[in-house]
């Protein structure tokens, strides 16, 4: 299908470009890689996704964006309702000026997967950044065509990523900064940067062992009870005003993600030696991973509980990159990378295609 056709061939580019060695073959590949999905995206019909048609929000701003007289006006309208201005000056200016929803559509995917090519590249020391580019396209590509303000504003900050693990916060809180004017959620990615601070991989590697089996003990826990103890305590009556808050239109509690990040951290347990010999930042992925996990139970408590999660689910797929190389044997490299693929895939089948969770299988070209 079309679908996993341009997720290989991606991710084979990407894997040219990551074992070159002359910078214009690794810009070509990269380019390549690049361009496969982000043209898959943009010459979709129109009904895959819900953003096209049925985001009320954008189609108001489309809408006035070409119908205003001039791109001064159409900003002066949007700021009465709106603070997102990189976002509006890409509908103002391709409304404006061309008036093609379609360059609109490549526009988007254009930041979307350059975001994540260009943080995937940045930890090639870390994770190998084709696996990282293939688990975005089985876990997150589907859904990236029916959120794309958000992961825009997701894809901007994980390209910065990097500039945490180096020390360079300040570049990182601006790209945070820059983001929210794309996204204001992208507020969210400021924590781990905080989490990355205050936790530090070198901290939580030379912890006592007493100390990490507390700690991975208490984490567990607090996955598992969560959500159960939140609406127990609601329905005592006990967060007054604030319930109203609290419960939203997302009442699924996500049992069948949950499981599978679950699966996740019971085989990074299991391979818990050689994971934490594969990256020095590995224990920071891990944490990164489990905030990921507790977050998720937020879906079943209120709005935008899943969208506050999702600023670590990028953070996820370094984890499971950085798992999936973490033996230095090539057969047993192999085995955890095929395992790593077949359960990537198995969920991407799951959700997208029997599920159909995001509405954009099956492919349908719109030309």
């Amino acid at each position: 299908m079309v679908y996993l056709l341009c997720f290989g061939a991606s991710a084979l580019f990407a894997q040219l470009a990551y074992k070159s060695k002359i910078k214009p073959a690794i810009i070509i590949w990269s380019v390549l890689s690049i361009a496969v999905t982000v043209i898959l995206a943009g010459l979709r019909d129109y009904s895959i996704g819900i953003d096209v048609e049925n985001y009320r929000t954008f189609r108001l701003y489309w809408g006035q964006a070409f119908a205003s007289g001039n791109l001064g006006e159409y900003l002066k309208f949007y700021s009465r309702f709106e603070h997102e201005y990189i976002f509006a000056l890409i509908i103002g200016c391709i409304a404006q000026y061309t008036g093609s929803f379609r360059l609109f559509l490549f526009v988007c995917h254009t930041v979307i997967i350059t975001g994540v090519y260009i943080g995937a590249y940045r930890q090639r020391k870390n994770v190998n950044p084709a696996m990282v580019m293939l688990l975005f396209y089985l876990y997150f590509y589907s859904h990236s065509l029916n959120v794309m303000r958000q992961y825009m504003a997701m894809a901007v900050v994980f390209a910065f990523l990097a500039d945490v693990q180096e020390g360079k916060y300040i570049r990182y809180t601006i790209a945070v900064l820059v983001s929210m004017m794309i996204h204001t959620t992208a507020i969210i990615a400021i924590a781990p940067m905080i989490l990355y601070i205050v936790i530090g991989h070198k901290k939580y590697l030379g912890a006592p062992k007493r100390k990490k089996r507390t700690v991975v003990i208490l984490l567990l826990c607090g996955i598992v009870l969560f959500v159960p103890l939140i609406k127990v305590i609601m329905s005592l009556g006990f967060l007054g005003g604030f319930r109203y808050f609290i419960e939203g239109d997302e009442k699924e509690w996500p049992l069948y993600l949950t499981a599978f990040l679950l699966v996740e951290l019971f085989g990074i347990y299991v391979f818990r030696k050689q994971y934490r010999l594969s990256s020095p930042y590995s224990d920071f992925f891990l944490m990164c991973s489990i905030a990921y996990i507790l977050l998720q139970q937020l879906g079943g408590l209120m709005n935008y509980g899943k969208r506050i999660a999702a600023y670590f689910s990028f953070l996820n797929i370094l984890t499971i990159a950085s798992f999936a190389k973490c033996s230095r044997q090539r057969d047993n490299r192999i085995l955890i990378n095929t395992a790593v693929i077949s359960i990537s895939l198995f969920y991407w089948v799951f959700f997208y295609v029997i599920k159909n969770a995001s509405q954009t299988y099956p492919y349908v070209l719109g030309i």
